[in-house]
């Protein structure tokens, strides 16, 4: 008998059963969302924030997602964590 695990090929409700209870446990133990969109907004806003400063400054998106702040940087670079 074979494992689950070492099938070549899942069925594709039963992985999508499988994200959805874990994206679920994610947010009820950590209140965070599951995935990487997150990490990719950030890089972009880093590397757009080196070209101009001012354009993430007025982008509420980069803004939020980029913690920029001078107020609490006083350097007015995009703080990235």
């Amino acid at each position: 008998m074979t494992s689950i695990l070492k099938k070549a090929r899942w069925s594709p409700y039963a992985v999508g059963t499988g994200v959805a209870v874990l994206s679920w446990v994610t947010f009820a133990l950590m209140n965070k969302a599951l995935g990487v969109s997150t990490t990719m907004v950030r890089a972009t806003g880093f590397v757009e924030g080196l070209v101009s400063e001012t354009y993430i400054e007025l982008n509420g998106y980069f803004f939020f997602a980029c913690s920029f702040s001078r107020s609490r940087l006083g350097d007015g670079h995009i703080k990235i964590f």
